[in-house]
């Protein structure tokens, strides 16, 4: 464990190690048993695994699942499902040595064919799964016993260990009993063969997740029970982790961090910085289609330094790059658009904007946190000194995101992407993903992201990674605007659990004191 101070001039516990939680007292141990109550910040979108939007959905997901292997708050891979495995043929074969007589939560086997039968769902064009483009560089799967699984790719990868344990939700395994018995409306019945099985669902309210009885790591979980309940508003899921209701508190707005932390009790707790905030532009069409126009508005026009002051109240950093500063080869590249609203002028007029035709356009956000109306906010002010004119629409979390995300319906909006490697923003950037938010058409991204991903050498691959860092920011589809620490409210009696920045919270080995 160790202390770190932030600039707002508190103190709060950042720990780094597997456990990412109250420190457990020497001979401490720890105690089977309870409820745990969980508070979210905004409503399940659905249970989908292959589908999910949504940190609230990933973070139920990855208690109710199991994968291959999974990712430590270093951005270290560790196993999960598999217990070790090799490489070979200069990293174009991957062997997986799984546990044994691992079930799903229907009592289907979790074996070497479910998981074969699982990648090959995500290959399948016709199924339009989310992670698909991660997956792409796959040439066959092949199951060699029941407990041993044999990836071949096509060429090596610099990421295929990272691409099953930490992009996204990393690969997570579905009981292919159940997505076939369901069809469309898995989204409402998940079966995996993780820690938790799900119970029940109750939109807007709450989900229940019970223990997994025979869950393939012995001894574990600790818990009988997880209740996630929707508490939208930010000060009523801070009064309810003050008062007990709660145990645990997610996503802690920034300004309410130094309030929570002075109460007795209760931890804010924080893990390494891997995430972005964005702006996502619509590339598709007008006005954000012409570069000038973003050049304008996410480059010249903006002034990152006062929205970290104001927006995100001066913690983390302004930053202009999609890459987050946990990744190899990070550069803010805030010497590439200084603030310059008289260039930003210019580039308007370049582009036929002026004081008889102002550039007007809508920016969608969510209500999950202040930052989605401070920011947007500020924007709207600094773009106001270049005549711009921008009208702000908010959003209940979910709706935005079915809003931009599947229909691609909107103009601008903003976002909080966490990764662990350049990689993982293919998902979000790459032509043919279903989730290209720009909506682009540059099959140079495309492009890049494949050099980057089948380079190994070092040199060559950090060279890579700076490439495609340079070229997002010079096209600016999607836009950093600073790192952020995030932050949860945890009661002091809650032990065990791991999480990683907002992608990944685990409650297999979480315990209650009581």
């Amino acid at each position: 464990m160790q202390w770190q101070r932030y600039s707002r001039g508190f103190r709060l516990i950042i720990l780094v190690g597997l456990l990412v939680g109250q420190p457990v007292a020497w001979g401490q141990q720890p105690k089977s048993g309870g409820t745990l109550t969980v508070g979210l910040a905004a409503d399940i979108a659905h249970f989908d695994v292959f589908h999910a939007i949504g940190y609230e959905s990933y973070w139920a997901l990855k208690n109710i699942h199991s994968g291959l292997v999974r990712v430590d708050p270093q951005g270290n891979i560790i196993p999960d499902m598999a217990t070790s495995w090799d490489i070979k043929d200069e990293g174009r074969t991957y062997i997986f040595h799984l546990h044994k007589g691992i079930t799903f939560h229907d009592g289907t086997p979790a074996d070497a064919a479910a998981i074969k039968w699982n990648i090959e769902y995500i290959l399948d064009p016709a199924n339009t799964v989310d992670t698909r483009v991660f997956f792409r560089p796959i040439a066959a799967v092949d199951v060699l016993d029941d407990a041993t699984l044999q990836i071949r790719l096509q060429e090596p990868s610099a990421d295929f260990l990272m691409v099953l344990g930490g992009y996204y939700m990393g690969f997570l395994v579905a009981s292919p009993t159940a997505v076939q018995q369901w069809g469309k409306d898995y989204k409402f019945h998940p079966v995996g063969a993780g820690p938790f099985k799900f119970v029940e669902w109750t939109p807007g309210q709450q989900a229940i997740l019970e223990k997994n009885e025979h869950y393939f790591k012995p001894g574990l979980p600790y818990l009988d029970r997880i209740m996630l309940k929707t508490m939208k508003d930010a000060t009523t899921r801070i009064g309810a982790v003050r008062t007990g209701e709660l145990a645990f508190a997610t996503w802690i707005p920034l300004e309410m961090v130094r309030v929570l932390e002075r109460v007795p009790g209760v931890q804010v707790v924080t893990s390494p910085m891997y995430n972005v905030w964005d702006l996502r532009f619509n590339a598709a069409r007008p006005p954000f289609d012409d570069l000038r126009v973003r050049q304008a508005v996410a480059g010249y026009g903006l002034d990152r330094q006062e929205i970290l002051k104001l927006g995100f109240f001066g913690y983390g950093q302004p930053s202009l790059s999609m890459l987050t500063p946990g990744m190899p080869g990070y550069n803010s590249l805030m010497e590439r658009y200084p603030y310059d609203p008289q260039k930003a002028k210019a580039l308007l007029q370049e582009a036929g904007y002026g004081p008889g035709h102002p550039l007007t356009f809508t920016f969608l956000s969510p209500t999950i946190e202040p930052a989605f109306t401070n920011v947007p906010t500020l924007l709207k002010a600094q773009l106001a000194r270049l005549g711009a004119q921008m009208k702000i629409e908010m959003l209940d979390k979910v709706t935005w995101m079915d809003r931009f995300v599947r229909q691609h319906d909107f103009e601008v909006t903003m976002g909080n992407i966490t990764a662990f490697a350049p990689g993982a923003m293919a998902q979000f950037l790459e032509t043919t993903s279903p989730l290209n938010l720009a909506r682009h058409s540059d099959t140079k991204v495309d492009e890049l992201f494949q050099q980057w991903r089948t380079t190994a050498e070092p040199t060559a691959h950090a060279q890579a990674t700076e490439r495609l860092q340079d070229y997002l920011a010079d096209k600016l589809y999607l836009v950093g605007l600073a790192n952020t620490p995030f932050f949860h409210g945890v009661r002091d009696s809650v032990k065990g659990y791991t999480f990683v920045d907002k992608l990944h919270l685990y409650f297999e080995a979480a315990w209650l004191e009581r």
